[in-house]
């Protein structure tokens, strides 16, 4: 009961600051900025665990491959993240290639694509780094409970 309790609490947090961060206008522009859409494949991922992990709680007995798919997962978000990392800079460098014009308005644009590329760059780094603590602390509740 005190694992299922934790992993609802937890749970309910994480998407309170989510739909907090939506209403001030934090974490919309991770998902519109995003070239690779990295964040968006990871935002479905961590949905998936975050249903699955309260479904383990409440009526699985054995969650020992729960834990070894969430491990699995948690180990891979940061690679998820560094993957829309190299998306972004590898737009970058396409944007900075294809400005060979001298004229402001060239320079204008290519700053502006580089900006676009820079946020795909930290959004999807941060992204992954978000999910890789969250499926964290859910493995540690589930693996500390059964042990």
């Amino acid at each position: 009961m005190k694992k299922i309790l934790q992993l609802t609490l937890i749970n309910i947090l994480i998407l309170s600051l989510i739909i907090a961060g939506f209403a001030y206008g934090i974490v919309a522009p991770l998902y519109i900025n995003d070239i690779s859409y990295i964040t968006y494949l990871i935002t479905i991922i961590m949905s998936f665990i975050l249903i699955s992990s309260e479904y383990i709680t409440i009526l699985s007995k054995d969650s020992t491959l729960y834990l070894k798919c969430y491990k699995f997962l948690s180990r891979n978000f940061l690679l998820l993240g560094l993957f829309g990392t190299l998306i972004g800079l590898s737009s970058l460098m396409m944007e900075i290639k294809t400005g060979n014009g001298a004229s402001t308005e060239v320079i204008n644009g290519i700053i502006s694509a580089i900006k676009g590329s820079m946020q795909t760059t930290f959004n999807a780094t941060m992204m992954g780094i978000v999910a890789k603590l969250w499926t964290n602390l859910i493995v540690f509740i589930i693996d500390n409970e059964e042990n």
